[in-house]
Order: structure tokens, then sequence, then C-alpha cells
């Protein structure tokens, strides 16, 4: 799992090598303007989810994890927390389905990181995590937020 800003992107591309379409895509895309929905980049290699919502309580949330994607959640819009955990430390709730990539698991200990506006978090197939949280003691805020999805 790794939390950061752009100024920082080019750090991140060598670590495989569809992060650097990602990261562009995010550079030389007007966020402030991207309607909500899925916007290919490289077909089915690396594409992006626009998502806009409220944050949610903590408890209404659950964690999930991915095997054939990693993700790069950056923060368009907005304040959410991201719940981060290991897998041994998690039950797992709805087992994995292939068609959709991801694996949900019941609430567990967590690292808690607040992703805003500018900043992203990337989480590889072993990192599970718990998106869209409202910040503790906060009230709810509506996220627009761009999920890059980068197939392994």
């Amino acid at each position: 799992m790794i939390l950061d800003t752009m100024a920082q992107a080019a750090r991140y591309e060598a670590i495989h090598p569809r992060f650097k379409a990602a990261f562009d895509f995010i550079r030389n895309t007007d966020l402030s303007a991207i309607e909500v929905g899925r916007y290919e980049i490289d077909g089915t290699d690396v594409f992006a989810l626009v998502q806009s919502y409220p944050s949610k309580a903590i408890e209404e949330k659950v964690f999930e994890a991915h095997k054939n994607y990693i993700d790069i959640q950056y923060i368009i819009e907005g304040v959410e927390m991201m719940g981060y955990t290991l897998p041994e430390k998690l039950t797992v709730q709805t087992p994995y389905n292939p068609e959709k990539d991801c694996e949900f698991y019941d609430h567990a200990e967590m690292t808690e990181c607040i992703v805003e506006s500018g900043t992203y978090a990337i989480f590889f197939p072993e990192d599970p995590h718990k998106p869209g949280c409202t910040v503790s003691g906060k009230a709810a805020s509506n996220v627009k937020k761009l999920v890059l999805k980068i197939k392994l």
C-alpha cells in the first residue's frame, strides 16, 4: 500500500510497466470536468472508473481485495478514510468473484489513511482495503474519485 501525491508519482512508475499510462491519464485529463463512468486507457490492461458518492460510516463498509488488478485510487474532490490491514487478520465474507476481480471480508483492526483531494492510494492484490469511509469525527464528505485499474 502506498499513499502519496502526484508530485511523487514518477518514482512509482518503475514498479509496474503500466503505471506510467495510469499516471499520465491523471496528469493529462481535466478531472474537474470528468463524468462518472468507465474510461479505457489501454483496453482491459489499464482503465479508469470515475465514481461519485457520499462517504459512509466505517461500520457500513467492508474490506475488499483483488487478484488480477492493482488499484490506484485518486481523490478528485472531497476526503475519505481508507482502511488498510494485513490479509491474515481477515475472514472472507463474500468469496472471490473472478468476473469482478473482488473478494470481500469482515471488519478487522486496521490502519486508517486519510485520503483527500489531490492524493492517491495504491493497493496491490495482497493489500486488503476499505475505501469510502467517513473520516472519524467528521461529517460525511461528497467524494469524487478516480480508480485506475492496472492489470498484473
